[in-house]
């Protein structure tokens, strides 16, 4: 661990209790601890996310974060989802975030830093959350139309396993509330973006939070990955004096393996690391054809997101194409 100061001898047991703790204004840590300067220090030291990526799922949050992997000049982001903030187990009354500030230490001081968990948008608890301990955080959001975004996530829980072969997507669709909460078993709930997003609105101003068309940025990254990069950058920054690649690669295809059994082994290899094992499995891939939506699915959808997408717009204050 590195100092700016190195501590005394008898500073040293306190300098380490931030490796597992986190200074906040309600602290429970003992109060002779909390006013400690070596202790204050070394957190502000820790680096934060300056962005979050919220979802939401299937909108392609994960093809936004490989543009940030792509241009590792001006961005860090850890190369999973933490799903901290909706986590109570990680969360632990605060007391993880420390140790969630840890995914950021190999950021580099050029590094714009941020992560994506598209759990976080439909989270009861994450925004204020994440509020209290990033007040000046910007946040992102992509949203795609909900009636493709829930079939989207129908089709993916079925091909990892999660969602049974025989139950369709207009059994999925219909009963949801009795599977309310329960991954892939409710692939409707999360594509209420109004009230997901109010939880947001009311925990941070407005300029922090970035809302996309997922349509726009996949039909014209050119132009929405720039006004991204103008949010997230701070304002004294000429965008054009950045070299940034402003393709949107595409990720998380629609595939299937051709050798399930095999990519389990490969996925539970432990003598194997991430880029190895997904390098791996993905030989084993190939795309699937398109599964059509029937009208009358789409027809129910449109009116199950009704009101969720008037009230949007509300809170918008303007149209908002999906």
């Amino acid at each position: 661990m590195k100092y700016l100061i190195e501590p005394q001898k008898d500073e040293w047991v306190i300098a380490k209790k931030l490796e597992y703790c986190e200074l906040r204004v309600n602290s429970q840590i003992i109060p002779s601890v909390a006013s400690d300067f070596t202790l204050r220090l070394y957190c502000e030291q820790m680096n934060k996310p300056k962005f979050l990526i919220i979802g939401a799922q299937k909108a392609g949050t994960s093809s936004l974060r490989k543009f940030m992997e792509r241009n590792p000049m001006h961005f860090f982001t850890p190369r999973r989802e933490l799903h901290f903030w909706n986590r109570d187990r990680e969360y632990r009354n605060g007391e993880g975030v420390s140790e969630y500030f840890r995914n950021f230490d190999d950021a580099a001081p050029n590094q714009l830093i941020g992560e994506k968990s598209p759990s976080y948008l439909p989270s009861q608890f994450a925004a204020e959350r994440i509020a209290f301990h990033l007040p000046q955080v910007k946040i992102v959001a992509i949203l795609r139309n909900p009636a493709d975004r829930a079939h989207s996530a129908y089709l993916h829980g079925q091909r990892i396993g999660a969602i049974p072969k025989s139950r369709t997507f207009s059994q999925a669709i219909r009963d949801y509330q009795n599977k309310e909460g329960i991954p892939y078993g409710d692939v409707v709930s999360q594509g209420f973006y109004f009230e997901s997003l109010e939880r947001y609105f009311k925990n941070f101003d407005a300029d922090q939070i970035h809302i996309m068309s997922f349509s726009k940025l996949t039909e014209n990254p050119q132009t929405i990955l720039p006004e991204l990069v103008r949010f997230l950058m701070p304002a004294e920054i000429d965008l054009k004096s950045l070299e940034i690649d402003y393709e949107l690669p595409r990720v998380n295809v629609a595939r299937t393996s051709r050798f399930p059994q095999l990519v389990k082994r490969i996925r539970r290899s432990k003598k194997l690391s991430l880029e190895q094992r997904n390098y791996l499995s993905a030989l084993t891939f190939r795309r699937l054809s398109e599964v059509s939506m029937l009208p009358e699915d789409r027809m129910l959808l449109d009116e199950i997101y009704r009101e969720s997408n008037d009230n949007l717009i509300k809170r918008l204050g303007h149209s908002f194409t999906f």
